[in-house]
């Protein structure tokens, strides 16, 4: 991980991190502060989502399994966004400058008694609960990247 210079405009100072591996940049990491309001931000830009998922599934404890997990999903607004092209797993590259909003969905997450899928419900009608979401998705990677078999709820 190498630091860049801080900087301060305008009463917003932030410092940008390059994460590498073996000499290849997979993000760049910006934390900022503003003085006045005492707001903190954080925004990560992939450029290696594979090995991003890779590097994380490497992190998991897969001895410690804890039975719950809560975690918020903030909101973003986009300031713009550009589609740069299509992948072979049928979603897009993206180009995107945004904000994250105090807004977001509370995702709790809990071992199910399943051994061959997941079961999820949500508050508002309209959310597929299939194969289509992004968490059963996300899960579904999740196994395949530690090998740690577990359904949820």
């Amino acid at each position: 991980c190498r630091n860049y210079r801080s900087v301060n405009s305008n009463g917003f100072s932030f410092v940008a991190a390059e994460k590498s591996r073996f000499s290849r940049t997979l993000s760049v990491e910006f934390a900022g502060y503003e003085s006045k309001t005492g707001r903190r931000s954080r925004v990560e830009a992939v450029y290696d989502v594979e090995q991003k998922n890779d590097n994380l599934a490497d992190e998991v404890d897969k001895e410690e399994r804890p039975q719950t997990l809560t975690l918020f999903s903030p909101c973003k607004v986009n300031v713009f966004l550009r589609i740069t092209g299509k992948r072979a797993d049928g979603f897009h590259d993206l180009a995107s400058l945004f904000h994250v909003i105090s807004l977001g969905d509370k995702i709790d997450f809990s071992l199910s008694e399943s051994k061959s899928m997941d079961n999820l419900s949500a508050t508002v009608s309209g959310v597929p609960l299939d194969g289509r979401n992004l968490i059963i998705k996300a899960l579904n990677l999740f196994r395949k990247k530690t090998g740690i078999d577990n359904y949820f709820r």
